[in-house]
């Protein structure tokens, strides 16, 4: 009976530890002692959007900061996980309250029940608009900022142009105009730079492709190639390199 007890009683241990320590649950927002910062907010919510429940995380120091609204890039590819990991002194969190928003089909916001038929342009237009609008109401703001990064930079330009009025201001990064083209000139721009490095490696796996294939840029250049071969030269994520 004891065992059975004791068992029991590491168990509890073990649940409780998983609920204190969960990587789930976002860390307070802290200053560059270590110190928690008053007042400021970090939390992970989740809310209806569109009949469907989406997550996001609103990180801010000052209650009264404007709100921008981040579209990550991907699509499928939320960003908060490395911004946090590689946060130093300055973050957007001083100036702003800002809201990371798993879009529909990622992340937080991911359900094995979701149709490929409701991942659209428009849908996803109006998911914005709906995100837009759940923190202009919530923390009483005539309107909030809007940054798109990557395919975040498609949907923004694409939002704000159908709803203007809900914005300040938007801002892209890694703003896409033409995919096809901006994919090429990147691939030439690291075979010259590999070439000139004299990166054997790298010129290898370049090599592989073609950028003027109408084809091109594929999946597999995509995944395997081109991504680590950008951060490694820092034009990728990564502007000071891999280390």
């Amino acid at each position: 009976m004891m065992f059975i007890i004791l068992i029991l009683c590491i168990l509890l241990l073990g649940i409780l530890t998983i609920i204190v320590k969960s990587p789930g649950r976002l860390s307070p927002l802290r200053d560059e002692k270590g110190r928690d910062i008053p007042n400021a907010i970090s939390e992970k919510i989740w809310i209806d959007v569109n009949g469907t429940k989406q997550g996001m995380f609103i990180r801010g120091e000052k209650p009264n900061n404007p709100i921008l609204l981040y579209l990550h890039g991907g699509p499928g590819t939320p960003m908060l996980q490395f911004i946090d990991y590689m946060e130093k002194s300055e973050r957007l969190e001083k100036d702003y309250t800002v809201c990371y928003w798993d879009q529909r089909g990622s992340g937080m916001s991911y359900n094995r029940a979701t149709e490929p038929s409701e991942l659209t342009i428009d849908q996803m237009i109006e998911d914005t608009f709906v995100v837009t609008e759940y923190l202009r109401v919530r923390f009483k703001q005539k309107k909030i900022l809007l940054l798109g990064h990557s395919w975040g930079s498609y949907l923004g330009i694409k939002t704000i142009e159908k709803y203007p009025h809900s914005y300040w201001a938007y801002v892209g990064v890694g703003q896409v105009t033409d995919q096809r083209e901006s994919e090429r000139l990147a691939y030439k721009y690291m075979m010259q730079r590999a070439e000139e490095e004299n990166d054997s490696d790298v010129i290898a796996r370049l090599s592989k492709f073609n950028p003027d294939a109408k084809d091109f840029p594929q999946l597999d250049y995509l995944v395997k190639g081109r991504t680590k071969i950008l951060n490694k030269y820092g034009i990728g994520h990564l502007h000071q390199g891999l280390k």
